[in-house]
């Protein structure tokens, strides 16, 4: 009844895609996902007598109905039993995308978690458009061999086996290991003159700025930048982040005594009538004809970022790199017995407590990437 078993996901969490980026953990956690030809069915392996209990939130998110592997430890009527040899079988098949699946989770996490909650929870026909989309989204990633294209095709794939049930092909999918992001810094460090570091906007009415979780967390990683790069660093401010900015560059002070932190304000950057004071500000701090690495904390005023480019690159003649570091996203987690295979993780303080972090967890431009960019900005 069920058809030809075409592919199996292991640990499936499952995010809100509208509340991915504000450090939210998964609704739930599903063990195993099988794709067979004639329909979707999830497993559950009870691993111990409360687990019986995530049968609420199955029956509350009105998922798929959940299989389950073992007589939990209270016997619940009407808990659907799996077959007792499709554990065994659903493993086997698993081990064969193992290693492409939490390449996923680390280089395309967005759209892995977006893949999978779009199957599993949404209705047919909406997850028949937005798994489309996915596919083409993917189909049109970087076609290079690096971590982020290799996850993109296997997303796409995944995509599709949930949409029109074809089973998963390996071709054109290979082992891949990412460069890992404070070797990246290492490689920059001899070759840029200063860091420019855009912080997210953070709003806390009645809160002490210093004590803002979040601000704490921008200094961290502003330290983190400094100490690898040694290098001095200009926080970026306008009239919505003043009080912030200042706040922020007083916690790095804390941290790091001896180190170069300014403020540079860019306010009216994106104003044709007002452009030439901002500049004039950039070039009072010395930031003309330099080698830049322009860094966004996470998300900045898209407006005044790009403006900043600009005349970054075509009025003060700088090559700029930019990084942006999302503060929260999915993570691979290292493979344990009944373990969870990914978990939502706070990328600024993996990267200050020193963990791994890859390059493709990043977006990251070149400088012929960046004049591209203002190029193809300056047209419109």
């Amino acid at each position: 009844m069920l058809g030809e078993l075409l592919h199996v996901e292991k640990c499936v969490s499952l995010y809100q895609p509208d509340i991915v980026y504000q450090y939210a953990g998964s609704f739930r956690e599903l063990d195993y996902v099988l794709v067979f030809r004639n329909a979707i069915v999830v497993l559950e392996k009870a691993s111990d007598s409360s687990e019986w209990n995530k049968r609420i939130v199955d029956v509350r998110i009105w998922g798929l109905p959940v299989f389950w592997h073992g007589q939990p430890g209270q016997k619940v009527p009407c808990l659907p039993q799996a077959p007792s040899d499709l554990i065994q079988t659903a493993e086997q098949e698993w081990m064969k995308w193992q290693a492409f699946s939490l390449l996923a989770r680390d280089a395309a996490s967005e759209l892995y978690a977006l893949t999978n909650f779009t199957a599993l929870m949404l209705p047919s026909e909406v997850a028949e458009k937005v798994l489309e989309d996915v596919e083409e989204s993917c189909r049109r990633a970087t076609p290079d061999e690096d971590a982020v294209g290799i996850a993109a095709r296997y997303v796409h794939r995944l995509a599709r086996a949930y949409r029109v049930r074809l089973a998963i092909s390996p071709e054109g999918l290979k082992e891949v290991r990412g460069k890992l992001l404070p070797d990246l810094l290492k490689e920059l460090s001899g070759n840029i003159n200063a860091i420019l570091f855009l912080p997210r906007i953070v709003h806390a009415p009645g809160v002490e700025l210093g004590q803002v979780t979040l601000i704490k967390r921008q200094a961290e990683l502003a330290s983190y930048l400094i100490e690898k790069l040694e290098r001095s660093l200009f926080i970026v401010t306008n009239e919505s982040v003043k009080e912030q900015c200042r706040t922020l560059k007083s916690l790095i002070k804390q941290e790091r005594r001896d180190a170069m932190v300014d403020t540079v304000e860019i306010d009216g950057i994106n104003k044709d009538e007002r452009r030439h004071e901002a500049i004039e500000r950039l070039t009072n701090k010395g930031l003309e004809g330099k080698t830049l690495l322009m860094v966004i904390a996470d998300d900045y005023n898209k407006g005044m970022a790009f403006a900043l480019l600009r005349a970054l690159v075509s009025d003060l003649k700088n090559e700029v790199h930019v990084l942006v570091i999302p503060y929260a996203k999915i993570k691979a987690a290292a493979p344990s017995s009944g373990g969870r295979l990914d978990e939502m993780k706070s990328l600024w303080r993996v990267l200050s407590e020193s963990e791994n972090a890859f390059d493709y967890e990043t977006l990251y431009l070149m400088p012929d990437d960046v004049k591209n960019l203002v190029g193809k900005l300056k047209t419109r």
